[in-house]
């Protein structure tokens, strides 16, 4: 039978270290703390704790949770870079503070690739020996222990933590299909600490020297991952019989609005794929806590796209202040609070892909349309200036502007028979874009499809002729 994840487990201290502590200890801005990392806080044990103690509560949550496993474990495993002391293993540690009975217990150091070094040994266990019971593997460390609190490379990304999966029999169809492990040991000197083996003691001289702290060259490690990963990626499906083209990768997706009615229907059909978060747009704290709500389901945000629009229609002279008002809040106000919430954690991600979308509009004069038309060209010049700033991070911003949609606002124009015998004989094709239209071309700039297009406004109005 294949192996797979039978519970989780996760624990973090209480403790908060944020931007403005690191700022302080580095004297590093806040600002280059967020936009090189991504990272807006970390958690920290408190003094006296040890990496074991962290993993306790981890390994009882999984334990807790699957009534039978304690009986039936028959290893546990501990992926960690920081144990307790050189010897014994933290695994035996945690193993006697969690009262289990004698089974193998040992430690894996792999540092950042540990986990994955781990879950491969502990699979490997239960596919042949242990194939009867469960093995417990956990992921601890106290990187709080070991950094250099004056280098900014480094302190600003690591903090303390612990996590636990239990290992077993799972149906067919399910489990770890394959892996793959790589090691390149000529690059040891990359992730280091350098004392505290037998190669230099930890003495006085080596404290001094600031060898017993934990060194990272992180463009070499970036360099590295981004040239060997997508090689160990193929490997392991192919080991699996698979390519890249036979993963699904559909979107999980956010959807933002007012009135959860509005997209009732699509979260009904995608039930856990999409989900509802109830926003107000222009409001700044409202945006926060759908991003938040974002990270916290799904992990991070690949792709925004801002379509939240509204239109007051008006001529100028008549128009009420109000009414701009609200149009300009939420067409233009909401993409730049948008735009600003997800730019950090697209970051700490790599990169991501911005959509905002404006309307034929934006750049033609529609007479009784200023407010809308004004808000949605300003959107387009917001867009190319973000492209411009968020490029370095990996971030591309484009606009996609529609032309009259079969929906909402373009039906309204189709009923007036008045005003659409003035605009269909401008439109070549003839006739109102189908959502799914404008939909196929919002997700050619979600995709790797448009990497070469970037601070771009493209037009999908079926041919749409201006006088």
């Amino acid at each position: 039978m294949p192996v797979g994840v039978i519970g989780l487990g996760s624990h973090v201290p209480d403790r908060v270290i944020s931007s403005a502590d690191i700022s302080r200890w580095t004297g590093a801005s806040e600002d280059w703390v967020r936009e090189r990392t991504g990272v807006l806080q970390r958690r920290y044990a408190e003094p006296g704790t040890t990496t074991s103690d962290l993993a306790v509560p981890a390994a009882r949550q999984v334990l807790d949770a699957n009534p039978d496993a304690a009986g039936r474990l028959t290893a546990i495993i501990v992926a960690t870079c920081t144990p307790d002391v050189p010897q014994p293993a933290t695994a035996a540690i945690l193993q006697h503070k969690l009262g289990l009975r004698s089974v193998p217990a040992f430690d894996v150091n792999a540092v950042c690739s540990g986990f994955l070094y781990a879950m491969t040994v502990g699979e490997s266990m239960v596919s042949g020996r242990f194939g009867d019971g469960y093995v417990l593997v956990v992921g601890a460390d106290m990187f709080s222990t070991i950094m250099d609190r004056a280098d900014r490379r480094t302190v600003s990304l690591f903090g303390d933590g612990a996590g636990a999966v239990l290992l077993g029999q799972v149906p067919d169809g399910y489990g770890v299909l394959a892996s793959r492990l790589l090691t390149d040991g000529e690059y040891h000197p990359y992730v280091e600490v350098p004392a505290g083996g037998t190669r230099i003691p930890l003495d006085e001289r080596a404290r001094r020297a600031g060898e017993h702290l934990f060194r990272m060259d992180g463009r070499a490690v970036k360099d590295y991952a981004l040239t060997t990963l997508r090689k160990v990626i193929e490997q392991a499906l192919g080991d699996c019989g698979l390519d890249l083209d036979d993963i699904d990768r559909g979107a999980s997706v956010v959807c933002a609005a007012r009135n959860p009615y509005d997209i009732k229907e699509l979260v009904d059909e995608h039930p856990g794929r999409v989900v509802y978060q109830r926003t107000d747009v222009s409001d700044a704290e409202s945006v926060r806590e759908l991003v938040d709500a974002a990270a916290r389901t799904f992990g991070g945000i690949d792709v925004l796209v801002c379509n939240a629009g509204v239109s007051r229609d008006g001529l100028i002279r008549k128009l009420p202040v109000a009414d701009w008002n609200e149009t300009v809040s939420t067409n233009l106000t909401g993409v730049f609070l948008c735009t600003q919430a997800v730019v950090e954690p697209m970051a700490a991600r790599g990169g991501g892909r911005i959509i905002n979308v404006t309307s034929c509009t934006s750049s033609r004069v529609a007479v009784g349309a200023a407010a809308y038309s004004a808000s949605k060209a300003a959107v387009e010049m917001f867009s190319r200036s973000a492209a411009v700033e968020l490029a370095p991070k990996g971030i591309v911003v484009n606009c996609l502007a529609p032309g009259y949609v079969d929906e909402g606002m373009g039906r309204a124009v189709a009923a007036n028979e008045k005003v659409w015998a003035t605009y269909r004989p401008r439109l070549l094709a003839g006739r109102l874009a189908r959502p799914e239209e404008i939909a196929a071309a919002a997700l050619f700039l979600a995709t790797e499809d448009s990497s070469y297009v970037n601070g771009h406004v493209l037009e999908v109005n079926g041919g749409l002729m201006w006088d």
